[in-house]
């Protein structure tokens, strides 16, 4: 399992953890129980090789208690918060689809902040500029 060690995100245990603390934090509110138990049965795995595991889904769904869709919802929805990314893998020697590896990501602090823009003037108050014409006023 060597080829694991080209997916490795961090440089300790202890890094990938306040990674995963970290995630779960921003994503309280987006993350049910089953999407946590998913997300520790990764990190279980990814100590040899921080930060990648590689599992089949229904290794998975035996050591939360759910079922296979159930898992596969939540590996989705870890997908789309960039808490974890998949990468399909392919045998060598059959050449079919294997389990697929995935990869616990750091936290991008730099994606969630915007950078502000330093300009050389002002910018204008956002009021707008009175026109200089009469405007007819209706008593009606």
């Amino acid at each position: 399992m060597n080829y694991l060690s080209e997916y490795a995100m961090f440089d300790s245990v202890k890094e990938m953890d306040e990674a995963i603390a970290e995630h779960i934090r921003r994503n309280q509110h987006e993350l049910n129980e089953t999407d946590r138990d998913v997300l520790m049965m990764l990190s279980r795995y990814s100590v040899k090789y921080k930060g990648a595991a590689h599992l089949k889904i229904d290794t998975i769904a035996a050591a939360i208690g759910k079922s296979g869709r159930t898992v596969q919802r939540s590996l989705r929805k870890l997908e789309r918060l960039n808490i974890i990314e998949r990468k399909e893998f392919i045998r060598k020697k059959s050449g079919g689809h294997g389990a697929n590896i995935y990869v616990i990501l750091p936290v991008n602090v730099a994606a969630d902040m915007s950078d502000r823009e330093d300009t050389d003037k002002p910018n204008d108050s956002g009021e707008e500029k009175a026109d200089d014409q009469a405007e007819t006023i209706s008593l009606l």
